[in-house]
């Protein structure tokens, strides 16, 4: 089962600075929807739009692993722990916030700083708390490539059954992603337009799926996106 959402269904969240603009594919406090708060493991997944000037100052999380994928721009990073970092196209990060975590986000280039963030619940280890970088991951990518951000090694591991992560690119090159009748996932459109198992995607859509074998991707045009495979609990 394949269900396609439109660019339009997403949730958009201005904040009080007018420099930064997200929008969610689940709905928040701010806009409650019951039946759209969550999907298998994923609590939260937002773009970010961040204009010269943004930023976020220090702010809490608990129980959650957040992973941060640098689309455009830059983007400087500090934690509690101590990294005070600058982020930029193809670097990916993730921390575990466990029993509490504080970090900002701060645009650092002259342009607009976009970013996709995802929230997972963290289910073992509920009190690690631990910061990870990974500079360039998806900086430039061949057409027809889908690469693995998440998890890298076991010890990024804090679920019972870790959802996995790709960022894929594709021009020309068709590309067939396997998965198991067992598992969920989603598919977000980052840039460009394709077509997969007969529905057309472009940016700002996504679909959820059950219960399938594979998706198949068939570039319109130069287009990036995002995928999350997770079991079904």
């Amino acid at each position: 089962m394949i269900k396609l959402f439109k660019k339009s269904s997403r949730y958009q969240q201005t904040f009080s600075n007018r420099k930064i603009e997200g929008f969610s594919l689940f709905s928040s406090s701010a806009q409650f929807d019951s039946i759209n708060q969550y999907f298998g493991d994923i609590y939260s997944f937002c773009d970010y739009h961040g204009f010269p000037g943004y930023g976020i100052p220090m702010h809490p999380h608990e129980h959650f692993t957040v992973i941060s994928m640098i689309v455009e721009g830059r983007m400087h990073f500090q934690d509690q722990l101590g990294h005070d970092l600058i982020a930029s196209r193809g670097d990916v990060y993730w921390f575990h916030a466990g029993k509490g975590y504080l970090h900002s986000v701060h645009n650092e280039g002259p342009g607009k700083c976009r970013f996709i963030s995802i929230w997972l619940r963290q289910t073992l280890n509920k009190d690690e708390v631990s910061f990870h970088y990974q500079p360039g991951v998806f900086k430039e990518l061949k057409d027809g490539t889908v690469k693995k951000l998440y998890p890298l090694a076991e010890e990024d591991c804090l679920s019972e059954n870790e959802p996995v992560l790709h960022y894929g690119k594709v021009d020309s090159e068709k590309v067939v992603i396997a998965c198991s009748p067992s598992s969920v996932g989603l598919l977000y459109i980052i840039k460009g337009s394709l077509l997969t198992n007969d529905l057309e995607l472009n940016e700002g859509d996504h679909i959820r799926y059950e219960k399938i074998k594979s998706l198949e991707l068939i570039p319109q045009e130069e287009s990036e996106f995002v995928v999350v495979q997770m079991s079904n609990r």
